[in-house]
């Protein structure tokens, strides 16, 4: 805690904010900064590596699971998550 508290004071009294609420403000609404779009390039990845996995693995893998590919089923779950991020994150960017 005392590391983060060093570590972010510079930036807070270098932003000229009063309260942390108003740097808050300033620091992600003024900038535009949108998460979904770097957690929707996370997850995309994420969701690309592992359903390529389960695609180009053994069979015999998935025996212990009743023959269900677990591992390419959630790569798709987390690839549909991150494209759907992204877009909301696009979408929004379009909007204003």
């Amino acid at each position: 805690m005392v590391f983060v508290g060093v570590f972010m004071m510079r930036f807070y009294y270098g932003s000229k904010a009063r309260s942390v609420p108003e740097y808050l403000k300033l620091r992600f609404i003024v900038m535009e900064f949108d998460l979904r779009r770097p957690l929707g390039a996370l997850f995309t990845l994420l969701g690309l590596l592992l359903a390529g996995y389960g695609a180009l693995s053994d069979p015999r893998l998935y025996q212990r699971s009743f023959g269900v590919n677990v591992n390419l089923i959630w790569g798709i779950v987390l690839l549909v998550f991150g494209c759907a991020m992204l877009w909301l994150g696009r979408r929004r960017r379009a909007l204003h």
